[in-house]
């Protein structure tokens, strides 16, 4: 259960980086091209919503079994 909270933690940092950084999109878009810079930030956001989806139904699934006993 703590790796999963773990990994929840750190997906929703990066998420929020992610959020953190998007007024600064269209200014780097424009000084180094748009594949440049959205190809690594929708990576980047991929990343962190799959390690907070991860973390999640692990977290839900042991929750379930320490539950259910």
């Amino acid at each position: 259960m703590d790796r999963a909270l773990l990994l929840m933690l750190i997906g929703f940092i990066l998420l929020f980086v992610g959020v953190g950084v998007m007024p600064s999109l269209g200014q780097w878009s424009a000084e180094y091209g748009v594949y440049l810079v959205m190809l690594p930030y929708m990576l980047w956001m991929m990343l962190a919503g799959g390690l907070v989806s991860t973390g999640t139904r692990r977290f839900i699934s042991c929750w379930r079994a320490t539950r259910s006993q």
